[in-house]
């Protein structure tokens, strides 16, 4: 009842105000009509129309002759604007495009006549957007599709400076668990791993813009990105596209002793996969649909231990085993406007997958079938909106979305686990199952206001999401792991005995309920300068299976404010801003602090040396209970303040080039202080097992533990008469602090893991070249070409340090963090080569090839840099140490830059 209540209050509140411009998946058109003498010309009326709008939008210039029309589905060219008033030339400008999240400005001089006379105005586009504040790169299929990609939108992302290349790339400092992913506005973020959950057919991409630094406060829970793309919806015109995609390993160059563990892997594979995309219209400017399908059932070779004697040879492992990918990609939506100024879009995804060998698969070669596991993934989204225009200045925009999506590892044999030396024999190390149900109601009100302090672009909005999570998580599911050494004699070995957890007991469900407030004014001071200001206001409620609130953060506890300043100089533009982002806690502490009935104790022993069939009971632990766990009841939550500057110069109507420097800081860690950390205040000498959470003050940098610095130059080219584009740039940075990633929680553990912590965390790259162009020559070709260039990661030397009281292994960094040396920096340059033929003006077929990796740099880039089992002298930190058990991997590479591959494909447009 009580929601019940809140809800209509913030509608109510809503209602009585009406401001912004959405720009979740909107644009706009604006600018000012005067005569030759540059006399401002009221009473104009602007008519916009495109193959992409339902009907057409109107307006009339005000006394300053002044339009504005909004909002407008993003467009590649697809729109006409027509100009007219009595005694003038009539003005069209066909062509416009329209990006997510811009306001385009246009300037339209009309000319006196006495007859029925037109101009048609061949320009392009400003590519300098001089009133935003926001650092962001827009990328539309055009560029994509003239590329070598692997047809991800994870692609694109790798496209951006500053990105780091990864199945979840990092972007600017942050982990690949603190990005914001959007799909049309909506959050397709995994409300689990916060990473990306929705995969899509690759054609249903319209248009993606990634936001550098600078976001509005429209968008929050994530300090790395904003990720929102665009997907494709019908139009007036009946259109589709047929792909046929083919790739095969025998193909494609050999990898240096027959490795199939890459740092992209997803190029060396074997795969026939066809898709078709097909829209259009049901009822001409007022129903459309569009619906894609793709299949996806590809393999790549892994490899595997055939036998236990093989093993514990130290043999090598029997490579060639085909690895499968097998499901679909689909979505269907409909687009229907029942009245002039109101639409409605409905939309349904899925992707469903299934990976039979999931270790092999991923690149885990030092397994045996019993020990792997069989994994399903995905599910299906609905997404749907409302949109309600109030004329040229004001509208409104509700949305609703449901999300149903899985991720399960089920142990494909049973038994008893062994592990020696990164190897897994037996049993399956873990059995997993998660459901992630994720409901979200969003409510914007934009408008456009002129007054005599200057123009408005107002916005806003609310947001309610409802999270529910299942978690089902059994450790050796065989209920016995022992851990074997290399050596066979005086080396202590360990082994845990583990309870019978069964699903139906121990899947335990965690609940979080979201709320967001947001407002932000983009405000015109002057012609030549806008302020971006507003602030954010989220609140999170984090119950446990029994619905018991244990983290609460109420309106006050998440401001986030956010500011810029844009100056337009001549057509060219200075800019700053300030913003502050909180992340969305994980649910970890609330698994931690559930009903006794979840509890989970286990049994530790040691054992003499290898063959030895006695062991010695060192302990029974206890974890995940309230009854095992404790927190601060006034934690607070972790957040990224960030400030930037930049200048954008446009060199020429199509050609910028942009300069930002920004710094980032991420403050007041949510760390989980566990084991025999007996510092105060979690003093814990008892070994226990109880967990304590709370904000972890670092040493030397207080409640700050992460530190991001670039500086970045982009050049952008849009496509003109001349036949090429691209996008450029080079990226200078650093990253220093504790912690790397939300997984990254040794902080707090033990004094051995927190020594030397602080430091160039893994994913420092100082240095950054991307290339990402193409041309197009006559008679239907097409030369699209990738170039990066990055410099070496930082890796430190560590050990496994024993500690004599609970004899237990920890992480003991040998070096401060990120100091033992680089790793050669990497490059890769790819290619697409393609014809295109066109019949009758109305279908064309494209035959193209993708080539990865072009000159075959197969690089070496992480290697295994523990040196073994080692005791530290009077068991006293930052001592001398001597080694117990030599890690014979020592040294050896263990991923390298995928050798050279080869795509081919044919594709059919009508």
């Amino acid at each position: 009842m009580k929601s019940k209540k809140f809800f209509l209050t913030a509608l109510a509140v809503l209602l009585v105000f009406s401001w912004s411009s959405a720009t979740e998946k909107y644009g706009a058109l604006a600018g000012i009509v005067t005569d030759e003498e540059a006399v401002p010309l009221p009473g104009v009326s602007v008519t916009v129309t495109g193959e992409y709008l339902q009907g057409e939008r109107t307006d009339i210039t005000n006394e300053r002759g002044y339009f504005r029309i909004g909002p407008l589905p993003v467009a590649k060219r697809g729109y006409t604007a027509v100009f007219m008033l009595p005694g003038f030339k009539k003005v069209n400008w066909p062509r416009i495009t329209v990006e997510l999240g811009k306001t385009l400005d246009l300037k339209i001089v009309m000319e006196v006549t006495t007859l029925e006379e037109e101009i048609t105005v061949i320009a392009v586009s400003p590519i300098v957007d001089t009133k935003s504040s926001t650092s962001q790169i827009t990328i539309s299929k055009d560029l994509v599709e003239t590329l070598a990609n692997d047809r991800q939108y994870q692609t694109i992302m790798a496209m951006m400076p500053g990105a780091i290349d990864a199945n979840n790339p990092f972007m600017f400092g942050g982990s690949g668990s603190d990005n914001m992913y959007l799909f049309d506005g909506m959050d397709s973020t995994d409300p689990m791993t916060k990473t990306w959950s929705t995969a899509m057919n690759f054609d249903n991409f319209e248009e993606m813009q990634v936001v550098i630094s600078g976001a509005p406060p429209e968008f929050g829970r994530g300090t790395g990105a904003v990720i929102n793309v665009v997907t494709k919806s019908g139009s007036n015109t009946f259109h589709g596209l047929l792909r046929f995609h083919l790739t095969d390993v025998g193909w494609n160059a050999q990898a240096t002793g027959g490795r199939y563990y890459f740092s992209d892997a997803t190029h060396y594979l074997t795969e026939k996969r066809p898709s078709i995309n097909v829209g259009g219209p049901i009822m001409p400017d007022m129903l459309w649909f569009f619906a894609s399908w793709e299949r996806r059932n590809k393999w790549k070779p892994g490899s595997r231990y055939e036998n236990f004697a093989d093993w514990i040879d130290d043999l090598e492992p029997t490579t060639g085993i085909k690895c499968y990918y097998r499901g679909h990609y689909a979505s269907a939506k409909l687009t229907f406007k029942p009245f002039p100024n109101q639409s409605i879009m409905g939309q349904w995804m899925e992707d469903p997958i299934r990976i039979p060998l999931l270790y092999a698969y991923i690149g885990y070669s030092s397994r045996n079938d019993e020990s792997d596991a069989v994994r399903f993934q995905g599910g299906w989204n609905l997404n749907s909106e409302w949109t309600s225009v109030f004329g040229a200045n004001t509208f409104m925009t509700i949305r609703y979305s449901l999300k149903r999506n899985e991720l399960n590892n089920e142990p494909v044999g049973s038994g008893t686990t062994f592990y020696r030396g990164g190897v897994y024999y037996g049993n399956a190390s873990s059995a997993y199952f998660t459901r992630r149900y994720h409901d979200q109601v969003q409510l914007s009100l934009s408008h456009f206001a002129e007054t005599s302090f200057g123009l408005h672009d107002l916005k806003i909005g609310a947001e309610m999401m409802d999270i529910r999570l299942s978690w089902y998580s059994q450790s050796y599911p065989g209920n016995e792991f022992i851990r074997y050494h290399y050596d066979d004699a005086a080396t202590p070995m360990y082994r845990y005995l583990m309870p019978d957890r069964p699903r139906s007991e121990y899947d335990m469900w965690v609940y979080d309920r979201f709320w967001t407030f947001f407002i932000q004014d983009k405000w015109e001071v002057a012609p030549n300068l806008t302020l971006n200001i507003g602030l954010r206001a989220e609140t999170m409620k984090w119950k446990n299976h029994d619905k018991v609130a244990i983290l609460s953060w109420g309106l006050g506890k998440m401001l986030a404010p956010r500011i810029g300043v844009a100056y337009n100089l001549k057509g060219n533009k200075i800019h700053a801003n300030f913003g502050r982002f909180y992340d969305v806690y994980g649910d970890w502490l609330i698994r931690n602090n559930q009903p006794d009935a979840f509890s989970y104790s286990y049994e530790y022993y040691r054992g003499e040396y290898y063959g030895v069939p006695t062991w010695t009971l060192i302990g029974t632990y206890t974890t995940g209970t309230a009854s095992t766990s404790s927190y601060n009841p006034d934690i607070k939550p972790s957040y990224m303040d960030e400030f930037g500057i930049g200048y954008e110069h446009m060199l020429t109507d199509v050609i910028s080039v942009g300069v930002d420097i920004m710094t980032r800081s991420w403050k007041r860690r949510v760390e989980d202080f566990d084991y025999g950390y007996s510092d105060a205040p979690y003093n814990n000498p008892d070994l226990d097992g109880v967990w304590h959470f709370d904000n972890a003050t670092h040493p030397d940098w207080g409640s700050t533990y992460k530190r991001y610095r670039a500086a970045i130059i982009s050049f952008k080219k849009n496509l003109g008469n001349d036949k090429y584009q691209f996008l450029a740039s080079y990226t200078l940075s650093d990253l220093k602090g504790w912690e790397s990633s939300d997984s990254d929680a040794n902080w707090g553990d033990s004094p051995e893991e927190d020594y030397n912590a602080l430091g160039y965390l893994p994913n420092d790259i100082r240095h950054m070249v991307k290339f990402n162009g193409n041309v197009f020559l006559p008679y239907g070709f097409n030369i699209g070409t990738t170039f990066y260039w990055t410099s070496g990661q930082p890796y430190t030397e560590t050990a496994t340090a024993y500690n004599p009281i609970d004899n237990r292994g920890k992480t003991y960094r040998l070096d401060e963090r990120g100091s033992s040396g680089r790793y050669p920096p990497r490059w890769r340059i790819d290619l697409r080569l393609e014809k295109k033929f066109t019949i009758l003006n109305k279908v064309s077929i494209s035959a193209y090839a993708d080539v990865f990796n072009l000159l075959n740099n197969q690089v070496e880039m992480v290697r295994d840099n523990s040196i073994g089992d080692i005791q530290l002298a009077g068991d006293q930190i930052g001592a001398s140490y001597t080694v117990i058990s030599p890690n014979l991997d020592y040294g050896n590479f263990t991923r390298w830059y995928p050798p050279t591959s080869f795509f081919i494909g044919v594709k059919v447009e009508f």
